[in-house]
């Protein structure tokens, strides 16, 4: 039998009175045998219960397969926490494989400062095998390490999952040098012949800080990744992402989004996923992102996607998705400085896909992609970029000019060679990497600070080029510019897109919403930089201030809005400049 603590039984009492009681005990009170030996369902009442659960795991063996476990209040754990179950290699672990249900309840207090340079797995719990659910789990507190081991693992709630993690909510600040996620460090199976993992209905409060593969919600992510959202803080080194940092190998991420901020200070930074990478070989698994939005700001010097950072075969698709959030520099730029409002750098697929933000830095600088090219190694092709049925309705794109000429760090000033309104360099060797894409017809153009907007090609105005074709505002119905959007269904039958089809395209007007995916949806096409009004400033993240334009040239109030008179002005101007092209 589990007894608790005396300290904690006679204040319990006299709470339950109360109606009200939260077990406090230490963590030294644990039975020295596994009490669950009787077919269950056990219940977990005390931190006791929660310790002797991984007495069993940890030093029994036992992974309680098809046991369930439910949580039956809040538990506030004191001291130094040791995770329930460890990942040593594939064929050596502990994993807990039964089910816990924490019934909607709360675990707070976690505390994990691991010192340890090995193999690690930490999170509440450290490793969920195969067949082993965590569910309706709300966690708070901290996870950090400091880990060499590649393979090792930091989550808020599971370390490494081969199971399902599904409606679990994680405030933990968690720290790793790697495979770092708000609820799960790692998702993916621990042998070929097991189900995918999946991680769903999971949201991330905390702040999250690592090096590679970092993210919001999960770090690294071979399984399936569904519905899930990020409002915490991210902050990263490689493989940054909103919601997933690295996503690779057939792994998918869908009807899922980011709300917080995001840096990182090395490459491959994603609003909603750093890396995109399927199997190279034709035929291989794909890895997916479908369905996803992002409305934090994303920062980073190379690979920066308002999506995905960099999609990176023929395997790599983002379907069905939108950004508004800002895509900025970073710091200095990388090797590879490429800025998109959906995708950084592209050899993948990029389809059905709408941005409106502003994307500045980077000579390789696109309303929808940066830098959308063939991807090779060793001789063989492993992917084309293509770029298909996207709209761009950012209001501008600045980039920085040319690429430096060989052995110079100079950026050439070259007048939009690496700036477009939908794809900024577009360097693919496919038949046809760019098809029915469409722009905003008043988007500028800007190229080291200046505007450049009248000095595109015009044999680049066109659907498969990259300036896409001209859409509009104020005169254009949206059913036109999302041409057959609203027809889109997913895997189930059901449509994707939600579109008000004869509504026009309009300054501040709403713009199409994904169907069954969470949070507040509310994107509305932006008002141009010059004429931007006091009433109705662009909205960005919920603690953004709003934009001030700085390019009112004398024409602008006390507080830095367009005075009625620069508003005609403009008006005028702007239906002059961007009349339609025959």
């Amino acid at each position: 039998m589990i007894t608790r603590s005396k300290r904690g039984g006679g204040s319990c009492l006299l709470l339950l009175a109360l109606a009200f009681c939260i077990l406090t005990v230490t963590d030294s009170a644990a039975s020295a045998a596994c009490p669950h030996t009787a077919p269950g369902p056990f219940n977990i009442s005390s931190l006791a219960d929660l310790i002797a659960l991984r007495t069993c795991v940890n030093d029994d063996g036992t992974n309680h397969s098809g046991d369930t476990f439910n949580l039956t209040n809040d538990i506030t754990l004191t001291g130094e926490w040791t995770p329930i179950g460890s990942w040593t290699n594939a064929t050596t672990n502990r994993p807990f494989s039964g089910t816990f249900d924490g019934n909607g309840f709360k675990i707070s207090g976690l505390e994990i400062n691991s010192t340890e340079t090995g193999l690690v797995s930490l999170g509440l719990f450290g490793f969920v095998g195969a067949g082993g659910t965590v569910k309706d789990l709300n966690v708070s507190g901290t996870v950090e390490g400091v880990s060499t081991n590649n393979n090792s693992t930091f989550g808020g709630v599971v370390g490494r999952n081969a199971g399902t993690v599904e409606n679990c909510s994680s405030s933990v600040t968690v720290t790793g040098p790697r495979n770092t996620g708000g609820v799960v460090g790692r998702n993916q199976r621990n042998a070929t012949s097991d189900p995918l993992p999946q991680v769903s209905g999971c949201f991330n409060t905390g702040t999250v800080t690592g090096k590679d593969n970092t993210g919001g919600v999960v770090g690294a992510n071979r399984g399936k990744v569904l519905q899930c959202f990020n409002i915490g803080t991210v902050t990263g080194t490689d493989f940054t992402g909103g919601v997933v940092g690295l996503n690779t190998f057939g792994g998918e991420v869908l009807k899922c989004y980011n709300t917080g901020r995001l840096t990182n200070s090395g490459r491959e930074i994603g609003g909603v996923v750093g890396r995109n990478v399927g199997e190279a070989d034709i035929g291989g698994a794909k890895s997916t992102v479908e369905q996803c939005y992002n409305i934090g700001d994303v920062a980073g010097p190379s690979f920066v996607g308002g999506v995905v950072g960099w999609n990176i075969n023929r395997n790599s698709v983002v379907k069905n998705c939108y950004n508004t959030g800002y895509v900025t520099v970073n710091g200095p730029d990388g090797d590879e400085p490429s800025r998109g409002g959906v995708v950084g750098t592209n050899a993948g697929t990029v389809e059905y896909s709408y941005s409106y933000c502003t994307i500045t830095g980077a000579y390789n600088a696109g309303g929808i992609v940066g830098l959308n090219y063939t991807y090779t190694s060793d001789g063989t092709i492993l992917g084309n970029g293509e770029v298909k049925n996207c709209v761009s309705l950012s209001w501008m794109v600045h980039g920085d000019g040319h690429p430096p000429a060989a052995g110079s760090r100079t950026i050439q000033p070259e007048v939009g060679t690496n700036v477009g309104r939908v794809v900024g360099s577009n360097a693919s060797a496919a038949d046809v990497p760019l098809a029915n894409n469409k722009a905003r017809a008043d988007m500028e153009v800007h190229i080291k600070g200046e505007d450049c907007t009248d000095d595109m090609d015009p044999a680049e105005i066109a659907p498969d080029k990259r300036h896409g074709a001209d859409v509009f505002t104020e005169i254009s119905r949206q059913g036109d510019v999302f041409d057959g959007w609203s027809m889109i269904k997913d895997g189930d039958g059901n449509f994707i897109w939600e579109i008000d089809e004869d509504s026009l395209l309009a300054q501040g007007k709403s713009l199409p919403r994904l169907k069954n995916v969470g949070g507040t949806q509310n994107p509305a096409l932006p008002w141009h930089g010059d004429v931007e009004p006091p009433e109705q400033p662009e909205p960005r993240t919920p603690d953004s201030p709003p934009r001030v334009s700085s390019r009112c040239k004398g024409g602008c109030d006390a507080v830095g809005f367009a005075t009625p008179a620069l508003l005609a002005l403009a008006f005028v101007t702007g239906m002059k400049r961007r009349r339609p092209r025959g």
